[in-house]
């Protein structure tokens, strides 16, 4: 009989793994391997025990899904509120990083706001398209 894992190692193992993986194992994945990694994420929830590679696939699943919802939330906002974000092509992860710490710094009494959100806000205040301009919002969720 499998014993779970204590929540913690899990989540150590996991971490562990992403500082291992090349980068190209993180990149947008195909439908086959979401549904996969999404296999592991439901036996989790259903509480079912995974080994460290299904822990890493239910995360990175998860994590997906959460960053999907999360985009489409942001994308019905700017449609409602007529905002607009037209980023370089060149930007990069780690460039978007630093404009979102650097907002979060900026902001600090929205801290307890949706982290999506206020990111989101960051760089959609940072990359506004020429047309429909609008001016920085002091709100992540106005």
């Amino acid at each position: 009989m499998r014993t779970k894992a204590p929540p913690i190692l899990v989540i150590a193992v996991v971490q562990a793994a992403f500082l291992v993986l090349p980068a190209s194992s993180l990149a947008e994945p195909t439908g086959e391997e979401l549904q996969a990694r999404c296999r592991a994420a439901e036996t989790l929830e259903s509480g079912g025990s995974v080994g460290a590679l299904d822990a890493l696939n239910a995360s990175q699943c998860m994590s997906f899904v959460t960053g999907l919802t999360s985009g489409l939330h942001v994308a019905k906002l700017l449609v409602e509120t007529g905002r607009s974000y037209c980023p370089p092509q060149t930007l990069s992860p780690a460039q978007a990083i630093t404009i979102i710490r650097d907002y979060f710094s900026e902001y600090p009494e929205l801290m307890h706001e949706d982290a999506g959100l206020l990111a989101a806000d960051a760089l959609i205040t940072e990359f506004p398209c020429a047309r429909g301009l609008a001016a920085p919002r002091r709100s992540a969720v106005e």
